[in-house]
């Protein structure tokens, strides 16, 4: 019944004991799955009539067995039903081992098939009732859904016909305020830098790519999930216009690789990822990835980046990004337009416009307001917090911990 059954036991038991809720979902995931299969090792040495002298061939096999696993999941995880056919595959088949038998390995793929038969719609229909007990997404459908070998990609569609893109159950995209940020992002400091050449980390709906293009003669864009962009392809064409232009390239690859073995130069790169709440975005806001990018620039080139939240004293992350990215660029301004409600940062070598021109474009793209901080206004109030760098990723582990307990724990 996974992944199911876990999905409507959090969901029904979140408006009441959401903290039981997780806590006995991760009993289970990590105790009880775990010593299921630490009992079959010992099981089938039992069952062999070799003994003990069969422990060097069997666990050869489960080494095998789990590089096999984690090779089908990698290389073809993004297939949506592939990873719950190949766990309900290998459990009908350590059942039929187990057990023998012609009737077990009828009725165990039996079993198979029927899971496979149901298994869209009753991903479909758990998924859905999630979002509505987590996301309070009344008559929500699901358009679009893959766990890919990176994350969980779900495109929603609410009872309303607004659209979301949720990331590991995180919403990526899809309300005004997300659009907004779109805007500030990318499209404001390719109206100031006007680049020739383009980069795009990171594609989520593709919307960065329709404010870039529109004033780039190329624009590159690197994702390193496929997934992604394929949903937003067919889901969010209305959003990314992407139809429109021929001046684009989409590059399935990690940044850094990327970074590390390009050879062109940017007038302007995008960081339009998630916030660091995890190792692996935690690492794309570190002081070594901004000198990455920073190699990648042209001599005026820009780099532009959200602060996942408004910058100022009181608020630790967008205070950890800018000191990053303080510590890779020579300049840097920081500014927060009242209508976006969060910050965003340029820096480079050497910043081709002024802070009113800056203030002018945010206030050409709907703000009535704009606080700026130049370099040395931010590092006062960034006053000597640690950023995150490869060696020290406490700050996204933190995070992690924070948002567990704020939401199974309120």
């Amino acid at each position: 019944t996974l992944p199911f059954s876990l999905r409507y036991w959090m969901g029904f038991m979140t408006d009441d004991l959401p903290g039981l809720a997780f806590i006995a979902m991760i009993f289970f995931a990590v105790f009880a799955l775990s010593s299921f299969y630490s009992l079959l090792l010992p099981r089938f040495i039992d069952l062999s009539p070799n003994g003990t002298d069969s422990l060097a061939r069997l666990y050869g096999l489960e080494l095998m067995g789990a590089v096999a696993g984690l090779s089908a999941v990698y290389f073809f995880g993004s297939i949506p039903w592939i990873q719950p056919i190949l766990y309900q595959g290998a459990l009908a088949i350590l059942m039929a081992l187990l057990f023998g038998g012609r009737v077990v390995w009828a009725l165990s793929l039996a079993a198979l098939l029927l899971y496979a038969s149901l298994f869209t719609a009753l991903d479909h229909h758990s998924l859905a009732y999630h979002y509505n007990k987590f996301h309070k997404l009344k008559e929500s459908k699901i358009l679009y859904s893959v766990n890919s070998p990176y994350q969980k990609v779900d495109i929603v569609k609410s009872g309303t016909g607004r659209r979301y893109i949720f990331l590991d159950g995180k919403k990526n995209y899809g309300t005004t305020s997300l659009r907004i940020f779109n805007v500030y992002l990318s499209r404001s400091p390719a109206k100031l830098v006007m680049p020739k050449n383009a980069l795009i980390i990171g594609a989520g709906s593709m919307e960065s790519l329709h404010h870039v293009a529109q004033v780039s003669e190329m624009v590159d864009v690197v994702e390193i999930d496929k997934a992604m962009p394929d949903g937003s392809k067919i889901y969010f064409a209305d959003v990314n216009h992407i139809g429109r232009y021929d001046n684009w390239k989409l590059t399935i690859e990690d940044a850094k690789s990327y970074l590390n073995n390009t050879d062109t130069l940017y007038d302007l790169i995008v960081v339009d990822i998630p916030a660091p709440l995890t190792v692996q975005t935690g690492l794309l806001h570190s002081v070594e990835f901004y000198k990455m990018a920073k190699k990648r620039l042209s001599p005026q080139g820009v780099i532009s980046v959200s602060l996942s939240g408004k910058f100022g004293r009181a608020n630790k992350t967008p205070r950890t990004v800018a000191a990053a990215l303080a510590r890779a660029f020579e300049e840097m301004v920081i500014y927060t337009p009242d209508i976006a409600r969060r910050s965003f940062a340029i820096a480079g070598r050497s910043l081709p416009f002024s802070m009113s021109e800056l203030i002018a474009t945010s206030t050409s793209m709907g703000a009535t307001t704009t606080a700026v901080f130049n370099k040395k206004e931010a590092l006062e109030i960034i006053d000597g917090i640690a950023p995150i760098t490869f060696d020290n990723l406490s700050h996204p582990l933190k995070r992690s911990v924070r948002r567990v307990g704020r939401k199974y724990f309120r």
